[in-house]
């Protein structure tokens, strides 16, 4: 007979990062982009498969939603870029928002600091590329951003 597990919070080690339970997949929805193109989970629920695959997915939550839109962080709360609603920003909006990314991304447990680049693609496109400096070490993320949502690439 299995006991039942007691939540007892995070725990890491030195250079990895805090052990969580696996979360679900996000899917891409190409016919949502009003949600960025993202929806809670794939197809088949799958789960993700590494810290890593976490706090990127947690990430991409984050640029995605709006302002204090995500109900699980209470009331008042700040959480949230809405990427999608600069889409058609002027370009010294834009200027700004890497700074505003990298702020954001801050905020997460996990992320020690980020440095944020937004750059616009031949076909009007922005590419989103963060290098993160986490607990566990430093990685390179990247996102396609355009009409059709946002894409971890």
């Amino acid at each position: 007979m299995t006991q039942p597990v007691q939540n007892t919070g995070s725990f890491s080690f030195p250079g990895q990062f805090p052990v969580t339970a696996p979360d679900l997949a996000v899917a891409g929805s190409p016919s949502n982009p009003s949600a960025g193109g993202i929806v809670d989970m794939s197809l088949l629920a799958t789960e993700t498969i590494s810290e890593l695959q976490n706090l990127q997915q947690d990430l991409t939550n984050r640029l995605i939603e709006m302002p204090g839109s995500n109900l699980d962080f209470g009331t008042p709360n700040t959480r949230g870029i809405g990427i999608m609603a600069y889409l058609s920003a002027a370009s010294g909006v834009l200027v700004g928002l890497p700074r505003r990314i990298d702020h954001e991304f801050e905020q997460d447990p996990r992320v020690i600091s980020s440095l944020t680049t937004l750059v616009t693609q031949p076909d009007g496109s922005k590419l989103v590329s963060t290098q993160i400096t986490a607990v566990s070490g430093v990685f390179g993320l990247a996102w396609g951003w355009s009409q059709a949502g946002v894409v971890p690439l």
